[in-house]
């Protein structure tokens, strides 16, 4: 049986420390990530500042939600549906939360969705 694939990674040398959280002054958690800006030049781009290995690959999962939403929003469903600021917000976001999931029923009820 071969080895899992995160094995391998683990052996890398790791992706630089982003953020760290502390409580009562002991680091609780770390998260490490990679940051790449770029330019637009035409049809290419270039980099214009890099940290960690931006060559790796990545699965994006919830960091891509809002890209989603792009097309509600420039085809005037937000106007049409009367949206509010904290609909669109969880039209972005993980959910899970009561608080999100009354919204979802109310996106629902203005899309005429039965839940």
């Amino acid at each position: 049986m071969s080895e899992p694939l995160l094995h391998s990674r683990v052996n890398e040398d790791p992706n630089p420390v982003l953020c760290a959280e502390s409580r009562n002054g002991i680091v609780e958690s770390i998260y490490r990530g990679v940051v790449c800006l770029v330019k637009l030049n035409g049809e290419s781009h270039d980099v214009i500042h890099a940290t960690g290995n931006i060559k790796q690959m990545f699965y994006p999962r919830s960091a891509l939600k809002y890209c989603q939403v792009l097309p509600l929003l420039e085809s005037g469903c937000v106007e049409e549906y009367k949206f509010t600021l904290e609909e669109i917000s969880v039209m972005c976001a993980s959910h899970g939360k009561i608080y999100s999931l009354l919204l979802i029923i109310n996106i629902n009820k203005c899309l005429l969705i039965h839940v």
